[in-house]
């Protein structure tokens, strides 16, 4: 299995470079590649439900900055 190659701002097809023996090790390795593709997908199923509720839906979800003051006020009053 070939490394992936990047395409240059001029539209050339280049390799990736390693910057050390042990990436250029990983790079070559098939069972590397496919387990750093798993983890890309697995990390993207966990964190794609967390995008879409903050940043895509149009309501301020507790834990955002806009909803700070009035969730410092919250955790104020259950302390007292």
């Amino acid at each position: 299995m070939r490394s992936p190659t990047k395409t240059s701002a001029t539209g050339s097809v280049r390799e990736p470079k390693p910057i050390d023996e042990g990436a250029e090790i990983a790079m070559r390795d098939p069972s590397y590649i496919n387990g750093m593709i798993e983890y890309g997908r697995r990390l993207y199923s966990l964190t794609q439900p967390i995008w879409e509720r903050r940043y895509r839906s149009s309501s301020p979800v507790a834990g955002d900055s806009a909803g700070k003051a009035s969730e410092n006020t919250n955790e104020a009053s259950v302390r007292e």
